[in-house]
């Protein structure tokens, strides 16, 4: 499938309109061509068939990230030419404190399950208003989670630690018999 007659196929003509669905896929998932974000208008051909050409293998990349470099590799058994992206990766991710596992025991406990949903409930009502699409709201909602998960784990804790010392405290008053 071609997206761009004009730039992607030689000769330019157009056999069939790039699908509805697929526009829309780009558009959800602000998907760009990482080739056209690189080389705008430059022509190119991944695919060779008899005097037509044209450019099928593309990547799709979101559009925070920054392509650094694209090649094609023709191959010697396929009509197709391999495409090696290579992606700017110095701002693609901001490292924080370290490996976060989720503690799954946590969705066993009541109390954070009603707090959970709680959250939940409030954060659908608010998708529409605050939110471009689905992805960027969903992308949010795992960072929520995650955030919520940590910091009742930490106050179970704390409470937990709490209870632990106080005990010690009553058993050395009281002694341990």
């Amino acid at each position: 499938m071609v997206t761009n007659p004009a730039l992607d196929r030689q000769p330019p003509t157009i056999t069939k309109e790039c699908p509805q669905s697929f526009k829309e896929l780009r558009e959800t998932f602000n998907l760009k061509d990482s080739y056209r974000l690189l080389h705008n208008n430059l022509k190119i051909f991944t695919r060779r068939q008899g005097h037509r050409q044209s450019r099928l293998n593309r990547f799709y990349i979101d559009q925070s990230i920054t392509p650094k470099q694209e090649c094609n590799i023709p191959i010697a058994i396929s009509d197709h030419d391999a495409v090696i992206l290579q992606l700017e990766t110095k701002n693609l991710l901001n490292p924080g404190k370290g490996f976060w596992k989720n503690n799954v025991s946590i969705y066993s406990d009541e109390q954070f399950c009603n707090y959970l949903l709680s959250k939940w409930q409030l954060w659908q009502i608010l998708y529409p208003t605050l939110y471009q699409n689905k992805v960027t709201w969903w992308l949010d909602m795992k960072t929520r989670i995650k955030d919520l998960n940590i910091e009742f784990s930490k106050n179970r804790v704390l409470k937990i630690n709490y209870a632990k010392e106080s005990w010690n405290k009553i058993l050395k008053i009281f002694g341990s018999d």
